[in-house]
């Protein structure tokens, strides 16, 4: 492989851009481009290419974590009308409770 090459592949490589930088300056100072220098440079875009799939794992994740946290609040919101509800529904069979008692007193004087 020639540096001409190896210098477009590394071009072609979604990179950081200090990182690829500093793989075109170590490119263009190496006097005779050798087999270990290719290999180290493999190394590097690869260990790149792991980072960039391990950072999309981790976003995966985060959004999976927000849809089942966006599902909890769901969840939760139901639970807290139905709650509410409840509590209201009580409150209603209280009141006429008492105006069922009131009438009853009423027609009691009549």
């Amino acid at each position: 492989m020639t540096k001409q090459q190896l210098i477009e592949l590394v071009q072609n490589v979604h990179l950081e851009e200090n990182i690829q930088g500093l793989l075109f300056a170590f490119i263009e100072s190496v006097p005779e481009l050798k087999a270990e220098h290719v290999d180290a440079i493999a190394d590097i875009l690869q260990y790149q290419a792991d980072f960039y799939d391990a950072t999309a794992d981790l976003f995966d994740a985060q959004a999976e974590e927000c849809e089942n946290l966006a599902a909890n609040m769901q969840t939760l919101n139901a639970q807290e009308q139905t709650d509410k509800l409840a509590a209201l529904k009580t409150y209603q069979d209280n009141l006429v409770a008492q105006m069922t008692k009131k009438l009853d007193e009423l027609k009691a004087k009549v």
